[in-house]
């Protein structure tokens, strides 16, 4: 009904987090750049809070985007943040296309390091956000603190970003 009536070329009024109808209020805008700040710098961890509806998953959607672009930043998105310990490691070493080798948790963060050292050598960033973080178990949040350790002298290897809403 909409698009004829409109000649609209999409459906309107979607809930999915379509970057590219993201309103850049003040607030958005800050966050925007934050996030992308904070993951191009290397500062490691990086949280992004707010109430439920406010954006917080269309705005990273459109770092991811903007980083996509950028051949020396390599991401990855967890949607679904009811996972176990080694589950969260396995889809993190998947969504960067890492191939799994053995399903031991020892042999999943050094799969991971070596490919972090690896694109650090080649200059390249990475970045893991992770979606509705609040649902996180406390043993799957410590996972993901000791990821952050991840790291050489100078640089963190992984930036980790993740969003809560409350």
């Amino acid at each position: 009904m909409y698009l004829n009536y409109y000649k609209l070329n999409e459906h309107p009024f979607n809930i999915t987090p379509d970057p590219r109808y993201l309103y850049m209020t003040k607030h958005h805008r800050e966050a925007f750049n934050a996030l992308l700040y904070g993951i191009k710098n290397r500062k490691g961890f990086i949280e992004l809070t707010g109430e439920v509806g406010t954006g917080k998953t269309t705005i990273c959607r459109a770092v991811l985007s903007q980083l996509s672009q950028d051949e020396m930043v390599e991401t990855a998105l967890i949607l679904n943040p009811s996972l176990s310990e080694n589950q969260l490691l396995r889809a993190i070493l998947h969504d960067f296309g890492i191939r799994v080798r053995n399903r031991d948790r020892l042999a999943y963060i050094e799969d991971l390091n070596q490919f972090l050292l690896k694109r650090n050598s080649e200059g390249a960033n990475v970045a893991l956000v992770i979606d509705e973080a609040q649902n996180l178990s406390p043993a799957v949040m410590e996972q993901i603190r000791l990821l952050s350790n991840l790291e050489t002298d100078q640089h963190k290897l992984i930036q980790i970003v993740k969003h809560d809403g409350y």
